[in-house]
């Protein structure tokens, strides 16, 4: 073999991998134009903190509806163990204990119960659906 035939695989491993590098650069490089371009006119509006903390707000007001939906959901699926669990215990006693059934089925009835709880929490304070307002941060700030 010639030295020459050596060079040759060195310098194609060379120009492919300086054009990945290139391709690497120039995509980073456009990714981050478009940030600029998304960010400046999100910073010309010049929020203030009382913006922020609104737009917390705005985005909390579902959280008690995703907190039924979530306990509705393990609540059904504790319950579904639970009876799965009982079924076991009645085809073979002596190795499942009935134990494994019934606390997963209380465990169940406690997550499905949880929005009722919750709803009579908030109705025992005098707040019914609905009524309960938030002033507006901005009206606090000079």
């Amino acid at each position: 073999m010639s030295c020459s035939s050596l060079k040759e695989p060195e310098d194609v491993f060379r120009r492919n991998l300086m054009r990945h590098t290139m391709k690497k650069m120039f995509s980073v490089l456009a990714l981050t134009a478009v940030a600029v371009a998304v960010a400046v006119p999100a910073l010309a509006q010049n929020p203030q903190v009382s913006d922020s903390i609104n737009n917390v707000r705005d985005n909390l007001k579902t959280v008690p509806q995703l907190i039924n939906f979530a306990a509705y959901i393990i609540g059904f699926a504790l319950c579904v163990a639970g009876i799965s669990k009982l079924k076991a215990h009645v085809d073979n006693p002596g190795q499942t204990p009935i134990k494994d059934g019934l606390g997963r089925l209380a465990a169940g009835a406690l997550f499905i119960s949880i929005p009722f709880l919750l709803d009579m929490m908030r109705n025992t304070q005098g707040v019914s659906k609905g009524t309960a307002t938030y002033n507006s941060v901005a009206v606090l700030a000079p």
